[in-house]
């Protein structure tokens, strides 16, 4: 069948007994309208609930950290207990004298450069100088520890008051090397000695066998003075100083020299 003039598309369709398309699209639309916007209404209403349901839900703050407070008992400080007396006992009455054993040339070479004499066991000991009160036990301690050591050895006569005098202690104590079976005691000093004040009285030079190194006996001693090492390294008196009659050079605050 053709398509007659002067009819419109519905009108052709009824004629011909068919649906209108047009107006079922129409109404298919309109339906989907109707569905969207009850879909529409109900996610509004959907998200209008949840806001509501959110501003009646009470509202959760983080909680902070609790500051902990300090105890009384954290604030106060206890200071260590003193004991009655914290004080280095002094030396006896009667001891004047201690005597170190020690290597002549370690000695010199602290005199001749003006510095203090530490032993060399002084750090590994604990911080002390090993000294006895005794001279005549020096040449046993000798043969006893340093008979395979070569080399001069000497005895310094150390002033024990004088020391004390300084704040240098001097306390009788086991050695570190002494045990149970063999307990070892000896006098330490807690310092060095030192060459610029006169602590050393006097100088005991040890004679010993050149063949076996056995120490035999102490020599006559020697004066600090006179046993001082000079500028060459030997032993043996000072440079004399110029003598009072003859006029001494000296040097003004202007670098020109003049005679005094």
């Amino acid at each position: 069948m053709g398509w007659h003039i002067g009819m419109t598309e519905e009108e052709m369709r009824e004629f011909a007994g068919m649906s209108c398309p047009i107006s079922n699209a129409k109404e298919n639309q309109t339906h989907n309208n109707m569905n969207n916007n009850n879909d529409d209404n109900n996610s509004s209403r959907t998200m209008s609930d949840k806001q509501q349901d959110d501003e009646q839900a009470p509202i959760r703050t983080p909680e902070k950290p609790k500051r902990r407070e300090k105890s009384a008992a954290t604030n106060t400080t206890t200071a260590c207990p003193l004991p009655p007396s914290s004080l280095p006992p002094p030396p006896p009455p009667d001891a004047q004298y201690i005597y170190h054993l020690c290597q002549k040339t370690k000695w010199d070479e602290a005199v001749r450069n003006n510095l203090p004499y530490f032993p060399p066991t002084y750090m590994k000991d604990g911080k002390f100088t090993r000294a006895s009160i005794y001279k005549e036990d020096i040449v046993t301690v000798a043969n006893q520890y340093y008979k395979d050591t070569p080399g001069k050895w000497i005895a310094l006569e150390l002033d024990c008051k004088l020391l004390y005098s300084l704040g240098i202690p001097i306390l009788a104590q086991e050695a570190p090397e002494s045990t149970l079976e063999a307990p070892v005691k000896c006098l330490q000093v807690f310092g060095g000695i030192s060459t610029s004040i006169p602590l050393v009285h006097r100088i005991y030079p040890l004679f010993r066998k050149n063949a076996t190194g056995e120490f035999l006996k102490l020599m006559e001693p020697e004066s600090p003075l006179t046993a001082m090492p000079t500028t060459t390294g030997t032993v043996g008196n000072t440079k004399p100083g110029p003598s009072p009659e003859q006029p001494q050079k000296r040097k003004s605050l202007f670098g020109r020299l003049k005679r005094g």
